[in-house]
């Protein structure tokens, strides 16, 4: 595939948008039911924390929609996959957080575990 052939049809600049990322962008996660992309911010001013950028791909300006907060949990997010029943798991860095598509946390942070960038969903178990 040739990416020559495909054009740009829009970009989304979170600076503009007021969101200032200390960490770049991570991990961009597609959601079906909402028709958003969720973009993981692992730091965002004023917070050390980071936030989820909603963003609404459709029109020739694609544009944040809202966010998700993750400094309630002391996340900073990298990586997130779609789990059963919309569920988003969330690598917080030191421990992954699982949420709903709407932001409610679904449980306590999964202590259990170490530290992760990407994540990645298997129901097959």
């Amino acid at each position: 595939m040739n990416a020559d052939n495909h054009q740009l049809i829009g970009q989304t600049n979170f600076a503009a948008q007021g969101l200032l990322t200390g960490d770049g962008l991570e991990q961009l996660l597609w959601i079906p039911l909402l028709h958003r992309f969720f973009q993981t911010l692992p730091t965002t001013s004023p917070s050390d924390f980071g936030k989820i950028a909603i963003v609404d791909p459709r029109g020739p300006n694609p544009h944040v929609r809202g966010t998700i907060d993750l400094a309630q949990y002391k996340c900073n997010g990298t990586g997130e996959a779609l789990s059963d029943e919309d569920h988003v798991v969330v690598s917080c860095g030191s421990f992954p957080l699982v949420i709903a598509v709407n932001g409610a946390e679904i449980g306590p942070g999964i202590i259990q575990v170490g530290g992760g960038d990407v994540v990645n969903y298997n129901p097959g178990g």
